[in-house]
């Protein structure tokens, strides 16, 4: 059994490339106890290496991998990959990163530690880690925390309402790794935005007009990407009572030029209304390339009955300093309330990335096709033509 596969590629000496494959994998169905687990293909996934197992971490209920590969034939680490995992560890979720200097036959690994909580936190909890290659050979890990004073480890996801919840945000720190020695120096863990604590992002709360299925909680998606030039974008969704006629669910957008250390920020123009109903943007991805940053973001009717929902994207030309109003990925909408009984709705695992040509390709999913199957779901992609003004 496994949960939450990822893939990425890499290039190999011979000037071909390798596929890279992560998840969390279980001895069996219905043990609970998952491991990290890799893999690689060097014939586009139509045979395997032999599955490795980490076991430098003790098995749980978690994990949501992610795994990135250095591709910039300048970097110093060009052709590392890179793996982040979370587990069990003490008041809350560990961050374990991997690095293979060697194309995934062996690996070193380091933790990365939490934003220091809060002054009335005990406990926090982190999920949604990402990792990003830098120019300069170092790799920036992201993640988001909530500062709790109590974490519940038999309810992972719940943060205990408002009055358990000291701060929420994301991280970010770091990483250099040696590939000579083998080893990892982590930098100081770094909170780049916070939060606003709202029902919807204290207590798990579901959107309105999806009857109790697509939650907003920006733990699930927010964006973070490092252009060609090192700034690094990080794109973080809000979502609360709507104020001054905007929307309830709105992106904030931040550009850092020092490594994480300071940022400013922007708030998105919301989507053009659709059939007189205001939208609600949500869970962003965030790439960032050549002379542009682009922000995907799910869109859903501002409304308390009867949401449908969509796409749509906005493109910054001047590295994220101002902001085209977004636009909507083609005409399709669908029912929000077909997702009934579909856990966080679709888009847990989607990811926007640019493409060798410099556009950007998403893939994502949506209940179009559900019709009178609720929950009933499909993968699509997008590619969105940046050389198209």
């Amino acid at each position: 059994m496994g949960l939450h596969a990822a893939i990425a590629w890499g290039p190999l000496p011979n000037g071909r490339a390798r596929l890279y494959w992560a998840n969390m994998t279980s001895p069996g169905c219905g043990t609970g106890r998952f491991s990290l687990a890799t893999s690689y293909s060097d014939d586009e996934g139509r045979t395997w290496s032999r599955l490795r197992v980490e076991r430098s971490t003790p098995p749980w209920v978690g994990g949501m991998p992610d795994i990135a590969v250095d591709r910039d034939p300048r970097s110093p680490n060009h052709g590392t990959v890179y793996v982040a995992y979370n587990w069990l560890d003490g008041h809350g979720p560990g961050f374990r990163i991997l690095a293979s200097s060697d194309h995934g036959r062996t690996w070193r690994h380091a933790e990365v530690p939490p934003v220091k909580p809060a002054k009335r936190a005990r406990d926090w909890w982190r999920i949604a880690y990402r990792l990003r290659p830098a120019p300069d050979g170092s790799v920036y890990a992201t993640w988001f925390q909530a500062d709790l004073r109590r974490w519940d480890r038999t309810s992972i996801f719940a943060k205990g309402g408002a009055g358990n919840v000291e701060r929420l945000g994301v991280g970010i720190a770091r990483a250099t790794f040696d590939r000579r020695l083998g080893t990892f120096h982590i930098g100081r863990s770094r909170l780049v935005a916070s939060v606003r604590e709202t029902t919807w992002t204290t207590s798990g709360a579901s959107a309105s007009g999806t009857a109790g299925n697509i939650r907003p909680d920006p733990m699930w998606q927010y964006g973070f990407d490092v252009a060609p030039d090192g700034t690094l974008h990080v794109a973080v969704g809000e979502y609360g009572p709507g104020q001054g006629g905007r929307p309830r669910g709105t992106i904030k957008v931040g550009a850092s030029h020092d490594r994480g250390r300071t940022w400013t920020y922007t708030t998105l123009g919301s989507a053009p209304d659709l059939h007189g109903r205001r939208q609600s943007s949500l869970r962003p991805n965030l790439v960032a390339g050549a002379g542009y940053v682009v922000v995907t973001m799910r869109l859903l009717d501002d409304v308390s009955r009867r949401a449908t929902m969509g796409l749509a994207f906005a493109v910054s030309s001047d590295g994220g300093r101002s902001w085209g109003r977004p636009r909507h990925i083609g005409t399709t909408r669908w029912w929000a309330s077909d997702l009934g009984g579909v856990v966080n709705g679709a888009g847990l695992r989607e990811r926007a990335e640019r493409t060798t040509d410099g556009d950007v390709f998403l893939a994502y999913g949506d209940a179009r096709l559900a019709g009178r199957e609720p929950g009933k779901t499909a993968i699509f992609g997008t590619r969105i033509d940046l050389g198209t003004p």
